[in-house]
Formats: C-alpha cells, sequence, structure tokens
C-alpha cells in the first residue's frame, strides 16, 4: 500500500494535469509519469502508478482514461511482481466498465 502522502502527491498531479492548458506541459507530465511511476525499478512506483489509474478514472472521462492509461494500466498484468499484478486484476472490473461495446471490442480482447 503506497504511503498517504504519496498518495495525495498523485491526486494533486492529477488534478494539475487535469487544469493545465498547454499541450507541451501536459505532455510533459504524461512522460514523466510513465517513466518514474509505470515504469519504475521499485515495485512501489508500480503499485503508486495504478493507484494514479484508478484515481483517474474518478477524475476523468471514459474516453481520456481509454485514451491515457489504459493499455498500460491493463500491460502490468505482465508485471514480476506479484503484489503489482493483484493490484492489477483488482482495478480491472473499473478498467472494463469504461468500455462501449461493440466499438472497443479491441481493448477488450486486450484484457480477456
Amino acid at each position: 500500500r503506497p504511503l498517504p502522502t504519496r498518495v495525495a502527491g498523485v491526486r494533486t498531479l492529477l488534478v494539475i494535469l487535469r487544469f493545465t492548458i498547454k499541450k507541451q506541459h501536459r505532455d510533459n507530465i504524461f512522460q514523466r509519469i510513465h517513466e518514474d511511476l509505470e515504469q519504475g525499478k521499485s515495485c512501489h512506483s508500480r503499485q503508486l502508478y495504478l493507484k494514479l489509474c484508478e484515481m483517474s478514472l474518478k477524475l476523468f472521462s471514459k474516453a481520456y482514461f481509454k485514451q491515457h492509461f489504459y493499455q498500460s494500466c491493463v500491460s502490468m498484468y505482465k508485471d514480476r511482481v506479484a503484489n503489482v499484478r493483484l493490484k492489477v486484476v483488482g482495478l480491472l472490473p473499473q478498467v472494463r466498465s469504461t468500455l462501449k461495446l461493440p466499438e472497443d471490442t479491441h481493448l477488450l480482447t486486450s484484457i480477456e
């Protein structure tokens, strides 16, 4: 479980991301999120990224989540650490609820 201060920091980062107007700044934030959290060396960083995905489901629209977080979130089921994989499995019902069939059948196959 990530530390509460880190979770609060990630939530703040998502709020900043939501209200950032310049595309260049948003792209920079996304790049750092993916480099530092999703692809982090520590399993705690990767678990924090999954917590970020969970919060982004509540903060952003379903289309925005699918565009920016879906693939990376689902692909973490291959992580080498079991706790990260378990977190992904727990997140899958929420992730699956973002899909609209039949338009998103290609995304549904990536879950199955």
